[in-house]
């Protein structure tokens, strides 16, 4: 039991600890039956060989029932893992007016939304879901660059009006005019 690495055994959930269960119930039935066998009964009186008897018989029944209760409870661990029940998801996203709606995969395939951008889905497996932004990002990008290029030749356009406009700034102040 010193090379079990137990809080891995344990994260994989109720068949984690199912399995612990069995190999501590293994090992414990083991160890009494190792006791039992190198009892000398040789010496013993016949009161004390058979309280002896009674204590080990019952022992042995402690053993077998932990052992069939964790049997029991590892087949049920099993049949949770292998039965997921479906789960159905309602998305909603919004805004659907854009040119460029958001996609939705569910486990590689792709869902359809309606004009509302309600889809739903059947999931069986937890991390299923994945919305692909990629089309909505890439166009915010593009918008923010052309953004960036039209407040540039703006400001460039303003400085050189400003420039060559007498009413603009101080205008001929300074100048003495």
């Amino acid at each position: 039991m010193d090379n079990l690495d137990i809080v891995a055994i344990l994260g994989t959930g109720a068949t984690g600890f199912s399995f612990l269960m069995l190999f501590v119930g293994y090992k414990l039935t083991s160890d009494i039956q190792n006791r039992i066998l190198d009892t000398n009964l040789l010496g013993l009186s016949p009161d004390r060989l058979k309280t002896w008897e009674k204590i080990a018989g019952k022992q042995i029944n402690n053993t077998r029932v932990f052992l069939i209760f964790t049997l029991a409870f590892l087949i049920a661990g099993l049949a949770m893992l292998a039965y997921r029940p479906e789960i159905k998801v309602i998305l909603r996203l919004t805004p659907m007016e854009t040119k460029n709606p958001p996609v939705v995969y569910v486990q590689e395939k792709q869902v359809l939304l309606d004009e509302n951008g309600i889809g739903m889905v059947v999931v069986r497996d937890e991390h299923a879901l994945n919305i692909d932004n990629t089309t909505v990002l890439k166009a915010l990008a593009k918008l923010t660059m052309q953004h960036s290029a039209s407040a540039a030749s703006e400001s460039s356009l303003v400085q050189k009006l400003a420039d060559k406009s007498p009413d603009s700034g101080f205008g001929n102040f300074f100048s003495g005019e």
